[in-house]
């Protein structure tokens, strides 16, 4: 049976930091530094990530010069040009802690990439583990908690193409979340329902360590390139609490991801279903596939 849904586009631009990822468990990373070690403008917490755990110019963890088949990619910050409404300040500072804090983590694991041609790609969310001084990370099966489908954090698998050092992959029509948590790593600050996620441009470099290199105080993202979709329904349902205190009231930001993407997140406890269409961001009108 035919579904005809309404969506909302989002396109981000990304850089990617390399670390170790599986399906079963979290593979092992490099916890030393480089000659020389780490540049100085790689994130720098007392918490977490350790200072000395990253190395290179785009602040990788460990290199894949020795996995060059079948590298292991960590997003480490990426830069949204539509819908405007998830650039914004408020917005943009949140992303960038949770994504230096290691609170928002998103994988991509490529393999078959010892020639050009066809590839697989795993991306979803990937679960941070500690042990000593080194931090892994795995994809996620089947452990989303309730309300929702427990399966709704599980990775998806795409066929792209390798094309030197480049990837590519066509839209995947399929549904798949990835969880923002907040300081304390199990409370949820809002997830993101992505559909039809296309890689227009995957450039890799630095032995496939990277895409994109860390500036002083962003990243160059003008090396890799996605597309994806926002259903509008789950949208809606994806709560977005930002400063709260500790009852949960009194928020920075209190909303729907539907309602801050049409612009309405001014209104405390606003959804998208509280506005008429011609209310919405005359940007963000929604496609129907």
């Amino acid at each position: 049976m035919m579904r005809t849904t309404a969506w909302l586009a989002m396109g981000c631009l990304l850089s990617v930091g390399a670390v170790g990822c599986g399906d079963d468990g979290p593979s092992g990373t490099d916890g030393g530094m480089a000659e020389g070690g780490p540049p100085a403008n790689c994130p720098h917490s007392m918490d977490v990530p350790q200072p000395d755990g990253f190395m290179g110019a785009c602040c990788y963890r460990k290199s894949n010069a020795m996995s060059l088949a079948a590298p292991e990619l960590r997003i480490a910050g990426f830069s949204v040009s539509t819908p405007a409404a998830l650039g914004n300040v408020v917005v943009a500072g949140l992303l960038a802690g949770a994504l230096d804090e290691e609170r928002f983590n998103w994988l991509l694991r490529v393999t078959g990439a010892d020639a050009d041609g066809e590839v697989t790609i795993t991306t979803g969310l990937g679960e941070r583990a500690v042990a000593g001084s080194d931090v892994t990370f795995a994809f996620v099966n089947n452990g989303a908690p309730m309300p929702g489908p427990a399966d709704r954090w599980n990775p998806i698998v795409i066929t792209g193409t390798l094309t030197g050092e480049t990837i590519s992959a066509p839209r995947l029509d399929e549904i798949f979340t990835l969880p923002i948590f907040d300081d304390d790593r199990t409370t949820l600050v809002v997830e993101l329902p992505l559909s039809n996620l296309e890689l227009v441009e995957i450039s890799l470099s630095e032995d496939r360590s990277c895409v994109g290199t860390r500036r002083a105080s962003s990243y160059d993202t003008a090396d890799g390139h996605l597309t994806a979709f926002m259903p509008l329904v789950e949208a809606d349902l994806a709560l977005l609490k930002v400063g709260c205190d500790a009852m949960g009231m009194n928020c920075t930001m209190d909303t729907t991801l539907c309602g801050l993407i049409i612009g309405q997140s001014g209104v405390q406890g606003s959804s998208c279903a509280d506005f008429e269409r011609s209310m919405w961001d005359a940007s963000v009108q929604p496609d129907s596939l």
